[in-house]
């Protein structure tokens, strides 16, 4: 049975808050969200992804990463189950 938005305006305004769509992450990940989540400085960031220690692609010659949120994930993981 549909609910009638005519009689209750609260019933209306709770069905179009269930109806919005969910906010996704950005696919990539920023050098500021990889040193948040680390707890290490931007430039230590930097220096790991151009090691190969943080999963991440060189766009061109300046200091542009392209950082995948699902592979830094699972690095994360996999390092934290190294540790453990």
């Amino acid at each position: 049975m549909e609910p009638n938005y005519s009689e209750n305006p609260e019933t209306m305004l709770a069905a179009n808050v269930s109806q919005r769509p969910t906010r996704r992450k950005p696919a990539t990940m920023s050098i500021d969200e990889i040193a948040r989540t680390l707890k290490i400085g931007r430039l230590k960031a930097y220096r790991l992804l151009e090691a190969g220690v943080i999963p991440g692609v060189r766009l061109g010659s300046r200091t542009r990463w392209l950082v995948s949120r699902c592979a830094f994930t699972k690095w994360l993981e996999s390092a934290g189950s190294k540790v453990a």
